[in-house]
């Protein structure tokens, strides 16, 4: 076979493979509605989570199957594995984004509220930080140093 009569067959054999929309789309779809539900306090779990759902929009952008996340079914699922307050912030944002585009307009995309975990630094914006013991704090307060 000649070279370049194999690349082109090698090309069509991997798009056929790999470059099928649908088939990227459905499994982006699956892989996003069986994600496991995220405690507020895993920070790497969220982190992980808005990484996958940005390369998922943004997949789904190129291939042109965005229509399928806005399925308000798989949208609905996918924002149920998130932490309750980002939960509350999402329908927040979606209810904001439809007021001020009263027809009929795409879902909201939770893209910015994905990649707010990435921009602090312990990956989790509702990660609380260790409270000190109250005798403790009360030490601090009167001046000495706790023993």
């Amino acid at each position: 076979m000649q070279p370049s009569r194999g690349y082109k067959e090698a090309k069509r054999l991997l798009h056929k493979h790999y470059g099928d929309e649908l088939r990227i789309a459905s499994a982006y779809i699956d892989k996003a509605l069986q994600w496991p539900q995220i405690k507020s306090e895993d920070g790497k779990a969220l982190n992980a989570y808005a990484m996958f759902l940005v390369g998922c929009h943004n997949t789904m952008e190129d291939i042109e199957s965005l229509e399928e996340m806005d399925n308000p079914t798989n949208l609905r699922t996918v924002v149920s594995k998130l932490p309750y307050k980002m939960k509350e912030r999402w329908r927040a944002g979606s209810l904001q984004h439809q007021r001020e585009t009263r027809p009929k307009s795409k879902i909201y995309r939770p893209g910015e509220l994905y990649r707010a975990p990435s921009q602090n630094s312990n990956g989790s914006p509702l990660r609380r930080h260790p409270r000190q013991p109250s005798y403790l704090r009360w030490k601090e307060r009167q001046g000495k140093t706790p023993s």
